[in-house]
């Protein structure tokens, strides 16, 4: 054999080998994947904050280097770890039977239910198990970075860097002034940019500025605001504000106002002197104690969002309130907390006058209200009796309650055997009683006849009674009736008194008045009666009917359930018209016991116009009736009945013209 054809076949067989492994070796270097939405250029595979609302779309390469047999498969799955997971996790898998009519690039996606939520870099890669092959060959790693945090994430950012006055000289000079932003920690800072609003009116809270000025911010951190954005405005005090925005297009929260005088704007004026609302009666007291007593000030000249209002009460500096913490600002509302009431309070038990007023502060420097309007404010804070733990609270938890018993004998109970007869409320005197101390008791709100007036014998734990008498006791209703006591003395403004002593009187017979009718009608004939004009029209619903309503009673207790009825009666005042009943039961509502229950009879062709096209005469009476659990027994409402007359000859079919009725909230 030729020693030079053995050579050349052996370096070909060699090259051939080569080339085989080479390609092998190509197979298992995957080409990277591609990320559409990733933003151009960035290293770490940034996607927009825009497109993690969607799955993220994922380009892969074409692996494949040769032909394989038809019908064998090859498998692709997509992995990524988390960064805070050394373990790849599998997002997506699919088999792919050869030969593959998929075009290449292979479109896929991430699943939204892998990342929402989540923030970070993502190793991703993807793997693919060959047809003939029982093991995964994977691309190399590739970041992909998810952001999801503004600069400063949910903190409103500082406001920019304190501004020299702004005057004339220096814009002639410079064209404009410079803001710096404050410094902050960001990735990829270099992309920032800054949104610019500058205005003669403070931004609105928590709501996107309205930029004049969008630009990359650079890296010293100043922005250049130009001499015509800022003559649009007055001389006066100007507004700052900006917002940040990643390179992912996260936006951050509008910044923290800065103020800026422009020409120096002027300083605030015309301050008027306090209003103490509470003392307008000319003394402050403890029930105002209780309701809460606040200083307001009046609206002045120049003032500014960031102003500080201090009030001073006495010789007490009130914590300060910033003029633009409210909306409208004015009046600013100071409150006074009790700790400085009451320590201001140093002459029980006569009246005090206190001196009030106030300054305003602007950065650190003050400008007080003129010393000649300055007000005073009397107050008394003193109270006969034992000391109130829980002052300013009138009610004093540590007094004795009262304890009432009828001819029954039973302690707080007035059963019917106890109808028509006075009863006692005896009370053990507190300690220490005081010389000229009036001992009042209250039933259901109303003081008793019966009184004491304290003469300095009695001592604590004497036993104090009172005669309640059968027409107080009447008076009062049937039902749970509150019982207290108050302790009042001449030579002071204030009393308190006890807790409430709760009754159960079964003595007074229960008798709940007639439902009533807000909108009856004088025909002419001094008859009021329902009828057309009577109608009211429901905005919420548009619902027509008639207003009812339960007069209001104690026997109304909020949170407990009225049962009503309502029904149309012929002529004959008996007969009721078939298939006009109407029953409700409705919960009572806070404030009942003193405005009443409303209630709406609708629909109107059901339970109204029946009167007119069901009855023997065209006309009917109109019946309702309301029953109340008093006493754990359910009883039964007084009623009055009222004609129901809906005869119209000047409307269609001679009834009720709907198109024009009142309407009602």
């Amino acid at each position: 054999m030729d020693p030079n054809r053995k050579q050349n076949a052996d370096q070909a067989r060699q090259a051939y080998i080569r080339q085989r492994a080479e390609r092998q070796g190509a197979r298992n270097d995957l080409a990277l994947a591609e990320f559409p939405d990733a933003i151009a250029g960035d290293a770490d595979g940034l996607l927009p904050v825009s497109a993690l609302s969607a799955p993220i779309k994922v380009k892969v390469p074409d692996w494949r280097i040769n032909n394989p047999p038809p019908g064998l498969s090859d498998e692709l799955v997509l992995e990524w770890r988390l960064p805070d997971d050394p373990v790849y996790s599998p997002l997506w898998s699919q088999q792919f039977t050869h030969p593959i009519s998929e075009a290449f690039p292979l479109l896929q996606s991430i699943d939204p239910r892998y990342f929402n939520g989540r923030e970070g870099t993502f190793q991703f890669r993807y793997g693919v198990r060959s047809w003939n092959s029982g093991q995964f060959d994977y691309s190399p790693d590739q970041p992909v970075t998810l952001d999801r945090t503004p600069p400063y994430g949910a903190e409103d950012p500082p406001a920019v860097v304190p501004i020299p006055p702004v005057v004339d000289t220096q814009l002639d000079a410079d064209g404009g002034i410079w803001l710096s932003v404050p410094d902050f920690v960001e990735d990829k800072r270099e992309f920032v940019k800054v949104a610019v609003v500058w205005s003669d009116t403070v931004p609105p809270a928590d709501q996107p500025i309205v930029p004049d000025i969008v630009q990359l911010l650079a890296l010293d951190n100043r922005v250049f605001i130009g001499r015509a954005l800022i003559e649009r405005f007055a001389s006066g005090d100007h507004y700052v504000a900006y917002e940040l925005f990643d390179k992912a297009g996260n936006r951050s929260r509008p910044s923290r106002v800065q103020t800026v005088q422009v020409a120096r704007g002027p300083l605030p004026v015309n301050l008027r002197s306090p209003v103490v609302p509470l003392a307008s009666d000319g003394l402050i007291d403890l029930a105002d104690a209780r309701l809460g007593v606040t200083v307001e000030i009046p609206a002045f000249d120049a003032y500014h969002p960031d102003d500080d209002v201090i009030v001073r009460w006495g010789s007490a500096l009130l914590t300060p309130k910033r003029v633009g913490e409210g909306f409208p600002p004015f009046p600013v509302v100071v409150p006074l907390s009790w700790a400085h009431l009451r320590d201001e309070y140093t002459n029980a038990p006569d009246t005090q006058s206190v001196p009030v007023t106030y300054l305003v502060r602007r950065g650190t420097t003050p400008f007080p209200l003129p010393a000649g309007d300055g007000i005073t404010v009397d107050v008394n804070l003193a109270y006969p009796g034992p000391v109130n733990p829980d002052e300013p609270d009138p009610i004093n938890g540590r007094l004795p309650p009262l304890v009432v018993t009828g001819d029954s004998g039973t302690p707080n109970h007035l059963t019917p055997a106890d109808a028509g007869k006075n009863a006692t409320a005896s009370l053990t005197l507190y300690d220490p009683p005081g010389a000229g101390e009036v001992i009042t008791v209250y039933w259901n709100g109303v003081p008793l006849a019966d009184s004491r007036t304290l003469d300095g014998s009695e001592t604590a734990g004497d036993l104090v009674e009172f005669n309640v008498l059968w027409s107080e006791i009447e008076a009062g209703q049937s039902g749970v009736v509150p019982v207290f006591y108050s302790i009042s003395h001449a030579d002071f403004v204030n009393e308190q008194r006890s807790k409430e002593t709760l009754v159960q009187v079964e003595a007074v017979p229960v008798e709940l008045p007639a439902p009533t009718f807000p909108d009856l009608s004088d025909p002419g004939s001094g008859n009021l009666l329902l009828n057309c004009q009577s109608l009211r029209k429901r905005a919420a619903d548009a619902a027509i009917g008639y207003r009812v309503a339960v007069p209001a009673s104690a026997y109304l207790v909020p949170g407990e359930s009225a049962k009503l009825r309502w029904v149309l009666l012929e002529a004959d005042q008996t007969t009721e018209v078939s298939g006009s009943e109407l029953a409700a039961t409705l919960t009572i509502p806070a404030g009942a016991e003193t405005n009443g229950l409303p209630w709406f009879v609708q629909p109107y062709a059901d339970y109204i116009l029946p009167a007119h096209t069901d009855t023997a005469n065209g006309w009917g009476y109109a019946k309702v009736t309301y029953k109340l659990t008093v006493n754990n027994k359910e009883e039964e409402s007084k009623f009055e009945l009222k004609i129901v007359g809906l005869q119209d000859l000047d409307a269609p079919g001679q009834t009720c013209d709907l198109t024009a009725i009142p309407e009602i909230p």
